[in-house]
């Protein structure tokens, strides 16, 4: 296979003072794409030997445009932010691919128009006290999102001249509508060592999605309240043990529910997203202990309701493989990790160098190592 990516990108932005106090900022950017992609394989099995060579081209554009109010409310540092955002992305994949069985040739190709528009405006208010160490912030967000997308497909022709037409023998079209409503609190608190930080934030979801492949719209209707707490405690004046606990929601990718199919396929495989995927709620546990801001050992554990995951899935008595998503019921994951740096100057540098490098250690050179162990 060989990938060939051209790209333009376009960043611009202003920061306008309006008053002392008063800040508005504007920014707008842009990102344009033309990737090609050349594919060969190869399916082999039990009277199975096909041959696939394939060309995919990918045109995409990328529109970004926010603007921002940020004010001072007084001289006690409480402040009010406001943001309104924008993203308009567009995507035309195109595929034709060959394949070859028993010295019979037959073609494929597809055209996709996929749209997506994202609105949204939220507000973030702070308000600290720092003479009794705490300090209270709050905001709230309102987000619109609507996805298209319009495949047309011709599967297993045996003429080629379908690449030079455009005539297609089938289609898939599917819709996504979301919006979504949020406000949070959220309080923190230093006593002596500790630092106590506690939030809840509601969150109400109105989920619609359509597709030409299901007889009934799918709507998924959310409203919940999210809590997180977390304690830090200073056990030297460069290590903290930090514990915290969080619950959260994640809609699915829109590309895990697209119906369309999203790369090569022929008569054995295929792809497609799955339009009944359903959010995802997960509660998160970690323990952290950090050291000098640059050695981390921690533990983390997740607790996933209707996990989506991928999955290769075949139907009884058919010897075709699709690539898909699929909910899982209940889904937990363990993880620990350490990470650290190897200070390069312990063995390049003078003693006396390396002495004066560990107070300023943004100075020093160094390997930095990940080490993670995951069991699901």
């Amino acid at each position: 296979s060989k990938t060939t990516n051209r790209n333009f990108y376009w960043r611009s932005g202003t920061n306008y003072k309006l008053t002392d106090k008063s800040n508005l900022l504007f920014n707008y950017n842009l990102n344009l794409g033309n990737d090609r992609f050349i594919n060969k394989g190869k399916t082999t099995g039990s009277a199975i030997s096909l041959e696939n060579d394939g060309v995919s081209k990918d045109k995409n554009y990328v529109h970004e445009l926010s603007l921002q109010y940020k004010t001072k409310l007084d001289t006690l540092g409480r402040t009010f932010d406001l943001t309104m955002y924008s993203n308009f992305f567009g995507r035309n994949p195109t595929t034709e691919a060959r394949s070859l069985e028993n010295n019979t040739y037959t073609y494929n190709n597809s055209n996709a128009d996929f749209k997506l528009a994202n609105y949204y405006a939220k507000f973030d208010f702070a308000f600290p006290f720092e003479k009794l160490d705490f300090s209270v912030n709050t905001g709230g967000k309102y987000n619109v999102t609507k996805v298209t997308d319009f495949g047309r497909y011709n599967f297993d022709s045996a003429d080629s001249s379908i690449f030079d037409s455009d005539a297609y023998a089938s289609s898939i079209n599917f819709d996504y509508m979301e919006n979504n409503v949020a406000f949070y609190a959220e309080a923190r608190k230093k006593y002596k060592k500790f630092n106590f930080t506690a939030g809840l934030r509601f969150e109400d979801f109105r989920v619609k999605r359509d597709a030409s492949t299901i007889a009934d719209e799918i709507k998924y209707n959310n409203t919940n309240l999210f809590p997180t707490a977390g304690v830090l405690y200073e056990l030297t004046k460069d290590i903290n043990l930090n514990a915290s606990y969080s619950k959260k929601i994640a809609q699915p990718g829109y590309f895990t529910i697209d119906p369309n199919n999203s790369t090569f396929f022929n008569r054995y495989n295929t792809s497609e997203g799955n339009v009944a995927l359903k959010p995802v709620f997960f509660d998160l546990y970690e323990l952290k202990l950090t050291a000098f801001q640059y050695v981390q050992l921690g533990a983390n554990y997740v607790v996933n309701k209707d996990k989506n995951e991928f999955v290769y899935t075949a139907e009884p008595d058919e010897l075709v493989s699709n690539r898909t998503f699929a909910s899982f019921d209940k889904m937990k994951t363990m993880t620990t990790y350490v990470s650290f740096p190897i200070p390069l100057d312990y063995f390049f540098k003078s003693k006396d160098e390396f002495q004066k490098r560990m107070n300023a250690i943004e100075t020093m050179n160094y390997i930095f190592l990940n080490i993670t162990y995951i069991k699901s």
